[in-house]
């Protein structure tokens, strides 16, 4: 059950997952991206929002963080998703292959839970600003799902564009309940600022927790920052006196 918890949690947070839903819900036709460019698509994105009506997606969403994806071509024109979130204070990947759909700027994914293909549209973006994307697929004879999700280049995202993804979400049969807009793990606020200062780091980590995890934390995203050395070994000399506290 822990186990297939996590995957949830990791498709949840790529956005490509979705949830059962009533036969009854939904928008047939989903459009496309006009002249949809792959190659500006790549790279770097952040999982910013989310909406699906979902039971599930409902009790959990409040708990749900950020996701960093990276966006990378496959060999046979569809994509490579590897995204990186904060699960239980520790860092998980997750890798997606999606296929070619036949339309350029829709694709499928062969759900191992699931079962069966979903299909994952880019229904609009700039490239270098946000990504309005639409998973849809089915559980069994008549169980419908959809999850809207906003892509962002940045992780801070624009009110203008909060106000587009909650008119997108709701074009699909979605509501201002269904949706969320994911926040940053509470410490990466701390890694992000410019004067990165390692007393800052010591203030916001919890050292009851193993300090390996913490080798690869990066300004930008907090999973891939390089600590020094002489940091690392002055958080270990300290963490003993810290995990007493709290």
């Amino acid at each position: 059950m822990a186990a297939l918890r996590m995957l949830w949690m990791g498709l949840v947070l790529l956005g490509l997952l979705g949830f059962p839903q009533t036969p009854a819900e939904g928008v047939d036709y989903v459009s496309v991206q006009p002249n949809f460019q792959q190659d500006k698509f790549l790279g770097r994105w952040y999982s910013t929002g989310l909406a699906s009506n979902s039971s599930w997606f409902q009790n959990k969403k409040t708990g749900l963080f950020m996701c960093k994806t990276v966006v990378a071509p496959s060999t046979d024109g569809g994509l490579n998703l590897t995204s990186t979130f904060l699960r239980r204070n520790q860092c998980e990947t997750k890798i997606m292959v999606l296929q070619p759909g036949g339309v350029p700027g829709q694709y499928n994914y062969n759900s191992p839970h699931w079962g069966g293909v979903h299909t994952i549209t880019v229904v609009e973006t700039d490239y270098d600003e946000y990504a309005l994307l639409l998973s849809r697929g089915t559980k069994g004879p008549g169980q419908a799902f959809r999850m809207a999700t906003l892509y962002s280049r940045t992780q801070t995202v624009k009110d203008e564009l909060k106000t587009k993804f909650t008119t997108f979400s709701q074009t699909y049969g979605l509501t201002e309940e269904d949706i969320v807009f994911l926040p940053q793990p509470g410490w990466v606020q701390v890694l992000i600022q410019d004067n990165f200062d390692v007393s800052q780091l010591i203030r916001a980590l919890d050292f009851k927790k193993d300090l390996h995890q913490f080798a690869t934390l990066d300004q930008e995203w907090a999973c891939e920052y390089t600590v020094q050395n002489q940091q690392l070994e002055y958080i270990a000399s300290v963490s003993q006196h810290w995990a007493g506290w709290g």
